[in-house]
């Protein structure tokens, strides 16, 4: 019983060489993976904790409308402009 145990495990066991190579391409495997992980949650952390302005469209006179400013271009304009005070007050 013993023979055929040690068997199995000397047949399962790589040569030195081999079994270095395997665990210097895990290592390098398992950094890969540990620096996708990293990347993906900074970039998660960053977008959660992100500051965001979300204005609606709304209704315009149509003096404005004529002149070619459509409801979503003032709401960006607003935008813009929350952002700039934003950045001169700190």
């Amino acid at each position: 019983m013993k023979k055929a145990y040690d068997l199995a495990i000397s047949m399962l066991r790589l040569p030195r060489d081999r079994a270095v190579g395997l665990a210097r391409m895990l290592s390098w495997k398992g950094a890969l993976w540990g620096l996708l992980l990293l990347v993906v949650l900074v970039v998660t952390l960053r977008e959660t904790f992100r500051s965001v302005t979300l204005v609606d469209p709304f209704a315009v006179p149509r003096s404005l409308t004529d002149q070619g400013y459509t409801p979503q271009v003032v709401a960006n304009q607003v935008v813009d402009e929350i952002h700039r005070i934003s950045l001169v007050s700190g």
